[in-house]
C-alpha cells in the first residue's frame, strides 16, 4: 500500500497497490466493502493516488485510467469515467496511471494521468466539462483562478479551472523532476530533484526567488500552513518559509 488511507463517518479507506478499493469499519478493521473493476496493468508506474472523501462519497483514481465515485458506507459504484484509454501495442506504451491525488473544487474534479489528460470532471453526474492532452504523475495544485500542473517533463502548467485554457506555461525546469505545484498568496511553489524550492508568480509562471534545502531531493509537495510553506526532503529536513 502506497496512497494515504482516508477515514470518515467511521469508514476508513484504502487503496491498494493491486488496483482495489477497501472501505473497513474504523472501530474493529472489519471489511464493509471492496471495490475492484479490472485487473491491474502488467507494467504501471510506482505510485498510487490518494482516495478523496467528500461527505458520503469517495473519489478515487486507478492504473488503468479510469475515475470512479463510489458511496462511502456502501462502495455502490455512482459513476465510472475514462480519464485515459491504454493505447499502443507494448506494455510501456499502455500505461495510463492516476497516480497523483484527485482534486475535489465545489462540485468538479480535477484530475490527470500518465499518458494521457488532464480533465474537470462534474462530480454529481460524472460528465466530463474539459480535457487536455497534458501527461502528469506529479500532480496537481489549485487556486480561485487556475489549475496547476506539473507534466512529465517537469514543465508547469497553468490551466483556467473553468475551461482549461492555458495561461502560462514555464519550461526551464525540464527534467529536475518536480513535485505538484502548490499555491500561496500570489506565487507557486516546487520542489526538485536537487533540494530546491522554485518560487514563480501566478499570474505569469516567472520566476521571483530560489531557495536550496539541502543536497536531498524534494519528493513531497510542500503545505501551506496559515501563510507559512512548509517543505521537507529525502533526508529528513523541514524548513519554513513566509513570502515576502
Amino acid at each position: 500500500m502506497l496512497a494515504k488511507p482516508r477515514i470518515s463517518r467511521g469508514v476508513v479507506v484504502v487503496r491498494t497497490i493491486d488496483g482495489k478499493l477497501f472501505g473497513l469499519d474504523s472501530q474493529n478493521g472489519a471489511r464493509l466493502w471492496v471495490y475492484e473493476r479490472s485487473r491491474t496493468p502488467l507494467l504501471t508506474l510506482r505510485g498510487t493516488s490518494t482516495p478523496v472523501i467528500k461527505h458520503d462519497q469517495i473519489i478515487a483514481g486507478f492504473d488503468n485510467g479510469q475515475l470512479a465515485l463510489l458511496e462511502l458506507h456502501t462502495g455502490k459504484v455512482l459513476w465510472e469515467a475514462p480519464v485515459a484509454v491504454p493505447r499502443g501495442s507494448t506494455e510501456l506504451e499502455r500505461m495510463v496511471d492516476i497516480d497523483a491525488d484527485p482534486l475535489l473544487v465545489d462540485d468538479t474534479i480535477y484530475v490527470t494521468s500518465y499518458q494521457g489528460r488532464t480533465v474537470a470532471i462534474d462530480l454529481l453526474q460524472g460528465k466530463l466539462l474539459w480535457e487536455k492532452p497534458l501527461s502528469s504523475y506529479a500532480g496537481l495544485g489549485v487556486d480561485f483562478d487556475y489549475l496547476y500542473v506539473s507534466d512529465t517533463k517537469s514543465h508547469i502548467w497553468a490551466l483556467d479551472r473553468s475551461t482549461g485554457e492555458k495561461w502560462w506555461k514555464q519550461e526551464k525546469l525540464e527534467a529536475r523532476n518536480v513535485t505538484a505545484p502548490v499555491n500561496i498568496g500570489n506565487y507557486v511553489v516546487v520542489g526538485d530533484l536537487e533540494g530546491y524550492l522554485h518560487w514563480m508568480r501566478r499570474k505569469d509562471g516567472q520566476f521571483v526567488a530560489r531557495y536550496r534545502m539541502g543536497k536531498a531531493s524534494i519528493f513531497v509537495p510542500p503545505l501551506v500552513v496559515d501563510d507559512i510553506l512548509v517543505a521537507y526532503d529525502s533526508q529528513g529536513e523541514i524548513v519554513a518559509l513566509r513570502p515576502r
